[in-house]
């Protein structure tokens, strides 16, 4: 099996993706394919480069996106904090053991990286179902 990815030209930070074809704007957009052997893309740690494909991201890159998801912490609604609630349960269940090793800032910052991928899935679903 394939993936597909969506990335933004500009910086080559990846938007969206998974076992469908996303939709894109090839004006602003582009799509990159990984095969299973190749796995998916992190959102928050991976970059697209022309030239080398999926690589990590700089320090730089990791700041800049770590201070535009942190804007998700600022959300007061009971909803909202059920679906952070929920990502850190993700988290947690991946690994146990792991979670409770983290730091708060570790546990603060894997959460948001999970709720970046459901915000861009439930996307998907608003325009795909």
């Amino acid at each position: 099996m394939v993936t597909t990815w969506v990335y933004r030209l500009a910086d080559g930070v990846f938007l969206r993706g998974g076992f469908y074809m996303p939709s894109f704007d090839p004006g602003t957009e582009g799509l990159a394919q990984f095969p299973d052997a190749d796995p998916h893309p992190d959102i928050r740690l991976h970059r697209y480069d022309a030239t080398l494909g999926k690589r990590l991201a700089t320090p730089g890159e990791l700041a800049a996106t770590g201070s535009a998801t942190l804007s998700l912490r600022s959300i007061n609604t009971s909803r909202e904090k059920d679906i952070l609630s929920m990502c850190a349960l993700v988290v947690r269940a991946r690994g146990i053991a792991a979670w409770n090793a983290m730091t708060l800032p570790q546990k603060v910052t894997a959460t948001l990286a999970e709720a970046d991928v459901w915000k861009d899935m439930r996307i998907w679903a608003e325009g795909n179902l």
